[in-house]
């Protein structure tokens, strides 16, 4: 819609200063603000993005992960016993082998993930995961805030969500 000749915007009764999300891969979520011109050319572009490594990092995924290898160094053996079977087979055979390693196993595994301390990892990566999305929209919402002076206008905010045809490298623009 907005590509074509003459595009309309159906909300553009609501006079607001519209915000243009797009999620992806690499930029979990790329907000922009464009200012235009009376004639419809673009003044200015503002830009936000929270990246896939920002959110690994900030999160503590990438925290997580060397911790918890670093856990079950412990149960390696159990590891190595388990990776030699597989659950996808269509042998009888196959699967009852299985199921003895995992009995087998099953003592060493439980003692070690039933510790209190992988459910409070679990919980506080839960936790950091979320503020980690929060702190990015307050942030984006206070910097829209104050580049749009939305206080002194009195036209709200507005997000559109979807696929708002951002290039993959993360720049606004035409490609």
């Amino acid at each position: 819609m907005g590509k074509q000749e003459g595009a309309v915007n159906p909300l553009a009764h609501l006079n607001a200063h519209w915000l243009g999300c797009d999620p992806g891969k690499t930029n979990l979520a790329t907000v922009a603000h464009e200012e235009r011109y009376p004639s419809g050319a673009v003044e200015s572009v503002w830009q936000r993005s929270l990246t896939a490594g920002q959110y690994y990092r900030q999160s503590g995924i990438t925290q997580h992960a060397k911790v918890s290898k670093a856990w079950m160094a412990g149960i390696q053996p159990e590891h190595d016993m388990l990776s030699q079977v597989t659950t996808y087979t269509a042998s009888l055979q196959r699967y009852w082998e299985y199921a003895a390693v995992t009995l087998v196993t099953w003592p060493a595994m439980w003692a070690e993930l039933s510790k209190p301390r992988w459910s409070n990892a679990r919980f506080r990566l839960y936790r950091y995961k979320q503020s980690t999305v929060a702190k990015f929209w307050a942030e984006t919402v206070r910097g829209a805030m104050v580049r749009c002076n939305s206080a002194a206008t009195g036209r709200p905010l507005a997000l559109a969500y979807g696929a708002a045809d951002f290039s993959g490298s993360g720049s606004i623009g035409s490609r």
